[in-house]
């Protein structure tokens, strides 16, 4: 009993938010305007965590803050869509920090920052640069990251110091992406190798006896929710197989000097093991393809250790927050965890083995036979008559 007491005191509350996916152009009075947060459901969502988690030591962004079809949604508005990008930024960062001005924060960047396209990250550009600028005061503060800015405007990863002494190393896993699609105001070429390259290096550099947190947007191995469109056929990856393969070569060779790991991305809870490692994947703010609203409460062990995950989720009808069961948030269907071998050993239950996939392959080139000669008999009898 006393051991337990002793664990619930020295734990830390850490909170995590995933996919924002702030859309400023709607009506104010519309709760969901398209399919993404309008502000009316962003300010419910800021009070709602400063009510539930105003202490919390960390807040976790990771990533996507800006809606889907950025670019077309601004112009539309007749709005620049760098310049309302970067306002919509500021104006959640300014958020954040009045609601919790003496947290420590981790950003992400997620494949939809970068107000020029999907799928796009930058290295050393001006809009990473002015980023890099918002972000540093809440990054930065006791002195957690004094070298972030520059880090940061490499290309969106970074190293930070934890209030628990242990480590935070956040990444840009839209460079690894199996759909990346290059940078708009600077030259990203051979920037996911670097990125690589640093994370080893981060890792085996860490101090003695401290481990790390590792966070990013889109998670290695695959991607439920594609590969379900295609009847569990063909497993569609989240990153190129290289990246993939190096990012977890990585993960398994450090797997004791990473505390646990965070992404985002799938809109849906879930969880993954990326070389034995543990990571959570949170779900999302957004409320697209009617997804219900969650952020999540970490409880951080005195080791470093991630104890508990504890959702809240939105109640549209109510307009109120409540805790939450996490298999609420679970993608329903093909499980969003459900990778190869290397990474889950349920990937053979789930999605297309290569038995699987020939079977396929063979009943389509059997019914197209058929069909052929089927066609090929008909024609010979109209000969013959």
């Amino acid at each position: 009993m006393i051991h337990a007491l002793l664990l619930v005191a020295t734990m830390q509350r850490w909170l995590l938010v995933n996919d924002v996916h702030l859309d400023p152009f709607g009506d104010e009075p519309t709760l969901y305007h398209e399919t993404d947060t309008s502000p009316k459901l962003w300010r419910s969502t800021v009070n709602a965590m400063r009510a539930e988690l105003g202490d919390a030591r960390v807040v976790i962004v990771g990533g996507d803050l800006l809606a889907h079809h950025w670019d077309s949604l601004a112009r539309h508005a007749g709005a620049d869509p760098t310049v309302a990008a970067l306002e919509t930024e500021r104006g959640i960062v300014e958020d954040l920090s009045a609601a919790f001005p003496r947290a420590q924060f981790l950003f992400a960047l997620g494949n939809n920052d970068d107000p020029c396209g999907d799928y796009r990250s930058e290295t050393g550009g001006p809009y990473l640069k002015a980023l890099a600028s918002a972000f540093a005061p809440l990054v930065r503060r006791n002195g957690a990251a004094p070298a972030f800015e520059t880090e940061f405007e490499r290309g969106g990863y970074y190293e930070a110091r934890l209030p628990n002494g242990e480590r935070a190393i956040v990444l840009d896993s839209v460079f690894w992406s199996f759909i990346y699609g290059g940078a708009c105001q600077s030259n990203a070429t051979g920037a996911g190798a670097s990125e690589l390259a640093w994370f080893d290096a981060r890792l085996s550099h860490l101090p003695r006896g401290k481990r790390a947190i590792v966070l990013m947007h889109i998670p290695p191995g695959y991607d439920g929710a594609s590969t379900a469109m295609t009847g569990a056929v063909w497993p569609i990856p989240f990153l190129h197989a290289s990246d993939n393969a190096a990012l977890l070569a990585t993960f398994a060779r450090y797997r004791k000097r990473i505390g646990f790991a965070l992404a985002a991305h799938t809109h849906h809870f879930g969880r993954r093991s990326p070389g034995g490692v543990s990571m959570i994947v949170g779900s999302s703010i957004s409320p697209v393809n009617h997804v219900t609203p969650a952020f999540y409460e970490l409880d951080i062990a005195a080791d470093g250790s991630l104890a508990r995950t504890i959702p809240f989720g939105y109640d549209a009808v109510s307009e109120t927050w409540r805790r939450a069961d996490l298999l609420e948030f679970a993608q329903r269907g093909l499980a969003n965890e459900c990778t190869r071998e290397h990474l889950d050993g349920g990937y053979a239950r789930c999605v297309g083995t290569q038995r699987r996939l020939v079977v396929a392959v063979l009943s389509m080139l059997l019914g197209l036979g058929a069909i052929a000669a089927a066609i090929a008999l008909r024609l010979r009898r109209k000969r013959r008559a």
